[in-house]
Formats: C-alpha cells, sequence, structure tokens
C-alpha cells in the first residue's frame, strides 16, 4: 500500500480540490484573507505528502528529508490559520454559523490537535519508517470529512440536510480508518497510528451531534468570540 500511497495522496488532494471548488478555489477573488491563509496552508499541506510519497517512491531519500523540513514552518502556519478560522465560523453572524458554528468549531478543534498529535508523533517516530509512513497518512484523511461534506449535497436531492451530509462523509472516513486498521491486521500487526484516527473521527462526528448540550464547550466557544 505505502508504495502506492503517491496515488492515495493525490487522490485526497483531488477530493479536496472537488469539495472546496465552489466555495474557495473556484471563487478566489471573492474569498477574504482567513480562507485564503487556511486554503492555502491546507494546500500546501496536501501538496507536500504527494512529493513526499513521490521521493521516497523513486528513492530519493535525501530530498524527501530537506522538502520534510518544511513542514516545521507550515505546520505551525497551518495551526494559526485553524485557530483563526475557528474564531471566524463562531462569531459569524450569518444563519449557517448561528446554526452549526458551535458544532463546527468542536470538529476543527479536535481536528487540530489530532493533527498536531500525529504529526508529533511522526516527527518522533521518523526512523520508524512503518509508524512515520502512518502517522503522516492519518494527517490527509482529516482533510476528507470536510472535503466529503461539500461533495455530498452535490449528489442528489436524496442529501436532504446539512447533517446528512456531514454523518455521511464521516461514514465513509470511518470506513477508510476500518479499512486500514484491517490492512494492518491483514500483515500481522497491529499499530497506534489508525486506532487514534478512528478515535478522533468518531470524537468529531459524536461532538458535531452532541456539542450543543455541552455547557463547558458553549462556554469556550463564547469565551472565543
Amino acid at each position: 500500500m505505502y508504495k502506492q500511497a503517491v496515488y492515495y495522496f493525490g487522490a485526497v488532494l483531488l477530493i479536496a480540490l472537488i469539495g472546496f471548488y465552489p466555495s474557495y478555489f473556484g471563487n478566489l477573488g471573492n474569498v477574504d484573507l482567513v480562507h485564503h491563509f487556511h486554503g492555502i496552508a491546507a494546500t500546501l499541506w496536501l501538496l507536500m505528502l504527494v512529493v513526499q510519497s513521490w521521493l521516497m517512491r523513486t528513492g530519493k531519500i535525501q530530498a524527501h528529508r530537506i522538502v520534510g523540513r518544511t513542514s516545521l514552518i507550515l505546520v505551525p502556519l497551518f495551526i494559526l490559520s485553524g485557530l483563526f478560522m475557528i474564531k471566524a465560523i463562531v462569531t459569524s453572524p450569518s444563519g449557517f454559523s448561528l446554526a452549526f458554528g458551535s458544532r463546527l468549531a468542536w470538529i476543527d478543534t479536535v481536528t487540530m490537535i489530532t493533527f498536531v498529535v500525529v504529526y508529533v508523533s511522526a516527527i518522533y517516530y521518523r526512523k520508524s519508517i512503518q509508524l512515520h509512513a502512518r502517522f503522516m497518512a492519518s494527517t490527509a484523511i482529516l482533510v476528507l470529512p470536510p472535503a466529503l461534506g461539500r461533495i455530498m449535497p452535490r449528489l442528489g436531492e436524496w442529501i436532504t440536510s446539512f447533517e446528512m451530509a456531514v454523518h455521511l462523509s464521516y461514514a465513509i472516513c470511518i470506513i477508510v480508518v476500518l479499512s486500514l486498521i484491517y490492512d494492518d491486521y491483514r500483515r500481522g500487526k497491529w499499530r497506534a497510528p489508525y486506532f487514534i484516527l478512528l478515535l478522533s473521527v468518531g470524537l468529531q462526528q459524536f461532538g458535531f451531534y452532541a456539542s450543543n448540550d455541552w455547557s463547558w464547550w458553549m462556554s469556550l466557544v463564547n469565551a472565543f468570540k
């Protein structure tokens, strides 16, 4: 599987481009600086994963390491842009943000925390190819729910609500993660990265459903405004 990682990362990048095309990539002239900051950082991260996996596939190990060092700059920028996005969604006066802002802020917060955990783990285990590859792959899978959630409503009228689109996108993501866990099992060894990812994805989906009823979370959201 990991020899083919460049194609999988390319597929995630394509899904992100399709998902975010109407709201971002196809509307660049009408997007504010916060969305540009986050969009550029996230796109650069996915592009870096594609390049890194291609360099490993072609045996260019030293170039892989050099490109990887750019993540030390890119990751802080990505996290900062994510915090700006959380603030934007909870402070926006739009009807959509009033209805879903705190719930989407939960998803984004868990995503950012997970991203930091798996990235730091990937760096820590950089000499263990098996763990390093899985932790880096986990950062790409975190992109799937928001991208798929934007694609879902375009699939037909049977998608009757935003909540349905979100839950379906998470169902697909969970299936992907379970498939990766099964692949590890088939190879004869359980490994931690995808279990961490499964926990994160489950917490995101559950929080989207329930977080509006958590007084402690709503207090944090209000304090962030």
